[in-house]
């Protein structure tokens, strides 16, 4: 299993465009919208040298305006991101994880009802894409 510091990451058993397609439905499940970013298909396809990608981004409009009237810089990171790899054998999924992304920060008494809640839905999220995985 590849392992991240950064956020949560496991390596699925499942094909690469069905993992995209259940991270950004888990990450929909849990209140986000989530904008795909790239051309993942062309990797996908195998016109590209690299392996196949996908990087989603996930934002819930009610925290993001909660959070600039909290403090407008903490906006800049209530945009989170899953990236998703083929792996050969499967994918590997990476989701954020604030408590890694914002260190000590994340403790602040302004931030930690933010940061608890974002932490519990990307990991929920995270949580129904491994364990769909590991149903197959």
């Amino acid at each position: 299993m590849t392992r991240y510091t950064f956020g949560f990451s496991r390596d699925i058993a499942i094909p690469f465009p069905d993992a995209v397609s259940a991270t950004a439905a888990a990450l929909q499940a849990e209140g986000f919208h989530v904008t795909q970013l790239g051309e993942p298909e062309a990797y996908a396809n195998g016109k590209a040298a690299q392996p196949a990608y996908a990087i989603l981004d996930a934002c819930d409009p009610a925290l993001l305006k909660h959070s600039i009237s909290t403090r407008p810089d903490l906006s800049l990171m209530t945009t989170c991101r899953a990236v998703i790899c083929s792996n050969g054998t499967g994918a590997t999924l990476c989701i954020s994880d604030p408590y890694q992304t914002l260190g000590k920060s994340a403790q602040t008494p302004s931030l930690a009802g933010i940061v608890q809640e974002l932490n519990g839905r990307l990991w929920s999220a995270y949580l129904r894409v491994v364990l769909a995985a590991a149903e197959l």
